[in-house]
């Protein structure tokens, strides 16, 4: 799953040392160059699903457009190692976040749907969803991950700060940019010890 490679014996006996994070950068310019062409969802997803650790560096397990009963499918969902589940809801680079006023833009609003609406039914069907592929499922969270940080002006990044502020703790919404740099600051503060 990703740029994790694996740790070497430290020459201390019973000291841990930190695994070699090769090719985390590698990941990372690899993200890069996929956000900046002009790509149908599809492609976004893939690569998302086989490198979950940059969208979560909690990700453990990942379940591609998992269906929710005959209602609702996911873009995907993360299994963390702390036994969180993440929804996960990708929409494109290109799209953009908010109106000019700033509202959130239609993509936005659809993402936000999505995932309320996977919440909702979660909550409605708790014990199906843990017996169909979700055990131990409980409030799980959500991601969207929408836009470039290049076409937010100030009132817009604002707003985005807002909307994260009031829904803390269930939904992130992150552009592409931030996806990458927040996974290359990880890698950073995991290596740089």
């Amino acid at each position: 799953m990703g740029c994790l490679t694996g740790g070497a014996a430290s020459r201390r006996p019973n000291a841990f040392r930190w695994p070699r994070w090769n090719g985390c950068w590698n990941y990372g310019d690899e993200a890069e160059d996929l956000i900046r062409q002009n790509l149908l969802e599809r492609p976004y997803q893939e690569f998302f699903e086989k490198n979950p650790s940059l969208l979560d560096p909690l990700a453990s397990t990942v379940v591609p457009r998992q269906a929710l009963a005959d209602l609702w499918k996911t873009d995907f969902v993360i299994k963390r190692f702390d036994e969180q589940y993440l929804f996960v809801e990708l929409e494109k680079p290109r799209d953009v976040l908010f109106t000019d006023y700033p509202q959130p833009s239609p993509a936005l609003a659809h993402a936000l749907g999505q995932v309320l609406s996977w919440f909702a039914w979660v909550d409605d069907n708790v014990d199906y969803a843990q017996k169909h592929g979700f055990p131990q499922i409980h409030k799980p969270r959500g991601l969207i991950v929408i836009g470039r940080d290049a076409s937010l002006s100030n009132e817009q990044r604002r707003m985005l700060r807002t909307i994260n502020d009031l829904v803390d703790h269930r939904i992130q919404i992150q552009t592409f940019d931030e996806v990458v740099r927040n996974a290359r600051n990880v890698v950073r503060n995991l290596t740089s010890r």
